[in-house]
């Protein structure tokens, strides 16, 4: 039998169409839908307790905790400014730096958080620090435990009032406020420079904010907070002090011990600071950016925790009814469900707010 035979512009065509449709296919074959959560809630809200009603979905183990949230401003979503500068020192890791962008930006975006995640530089920062009437739709995350002499220093601070005006700043690694970082010098080129101890009193006028311990001290308890968002680090080497939190309206986020926090949430003015102020090693950028994330977008910077729940597996749907008190100060409730994963790569979120709505919005 003769076979059959085609034109070589045809056999180039058919072969470009299979190339074509093999891949098409690809995305079918190893992108599997994503689990899902999913949140139904309704409350009844009195002037004292909310009655809610709370129904969940999921394939998976899930973490749900609620919180009410005490400033309208934590509700909605930020832009994410990250401070990197390679001509300026760190007092922790570059690499633990990089990490703890890499892995925020990947994070809020495998949450579909609706904000930029951006690098600034220690100019960009001055500039940022100056817009003060865009400071409460802003957070800035400070992760080499250093801010450049460009913004702070022994007679210069544009960090306050930016805060002040309601701007949200993480601050990772070392004491608050005790390096100003001059570009391609060391810190310890000039320790005249650095206002070192006065930190605190140039921002909150009262100290001492941060304990002395081995760089390797650990929290053993976990807090209230950092068991309904399953926050993980622990580090206490320039841990946040208790009464200075005390003395300053602050609140514990993540873990304790030796009489100090690895997490807390200071205001100041109608901002807050949130602090990881341990030692952060290269080890650490996972666990510090899942927290960042998860206090980011749950408002836990000035909240309570109301309940926490966790649910082995809710399919079919499991629904449960809650009594929440509510206290005067309280805007808002959100409902924050997330997996067992450190990634938390299956994630829901509902927010109701308290003065204007009884239903639970995206």
């Amino acid at each position: 039998m003769t076979p059959i035979s085609f034109p070589r512009t045809f056999r180039i065509f058919t072969a470009v169409v299979g190339v074509v449709v093999a891949l098409s296919l690809v995305p079918l074959v190893m992108r599997p839908s994503r689990p899902e959560i999913r949140i139904d809630a309704v409350a009844a809200l009195g002037p004292a307790q909310a009655s809610l009603e709370l129904g969940i979905e999921s394939p998976l183990l899930t973490h749900v905790a609620v919180l009410a949230v005490r400033d309208a401003n934590l509700v909605a979503p930020r832009k994410v400014y990250l401070y990197y500068d390679v001509g300026y020192p760190l007092a922790t890791s570059r690499a633990a730096a990089v990490g703890i962008y890499q892995h925020v930006a990947s994070d809020l975006a495998l949450r579909d958080y609706p904000e930029t995640v951006s690098i600034v530089d220690a100019e960009d920062l001055k500039q940022i620090l100056q817009e003060l009437p865009a400071a409460p739709t802003r957070a800035l995350i400070i992760p080499g435990g250093v801010f450049p002499d460009t913004v702070y220093g022994q007679d210069l601070n544009l960090v306050k009032p930016w805060v002040e005006r309601g701007g949200l700043l993480f601050w990772v690694g070392d004491a608050f406020g005790y390096y100003s970082a001059s570009p391609g010098r060391s810190l310890t080129s000039d320790p005249t420079k650095h206002p070192k101890d006065r930190a605190p009193l140039l921002f909150w006028g009262n100290s001492p904010m941060w304990a002395l311990n081995s760089s390797f001290e650990e929290g053993q308890e976990a807090s209230e907070f950092a068991k309904a968002l399953d926050l993980r680090y622990t580090n206490l080497g320039r841990g946040t002090l208790q009464p200075f939190l005390q003395a300053n309206h602050g609140t514990i986020l993540g873990w304790t011990g030796q009489g100090a926090a690895s997490i807390a949430s200071i205001p100041l003015g109608k901002g807050y600071v949130v602090l990881w102020s341990g030692q952060v090693f290269h080890y650490d950028e996972l666990n510090v950016a899942h927290d960042i994330v998860q206090v980011l977008d749950s408002g836990g910077a000035n909240a309570r925790v109301l309940a926490v729940r966790t649910f082995a597996k809710a399919r079919p749907p499991l629904s449960e009814s809650l009594a929440l008190p509510l206290q005067p100060q309280d805007v808002a409730l959100i409902i924050y469900a997330f997996d067992d994963n450190i990634r938390n790569t299956v994630f829901a979120k509902r927010v109701i707010m308290l003065s204007t709505s009884t239903n639970a919005t995206p």
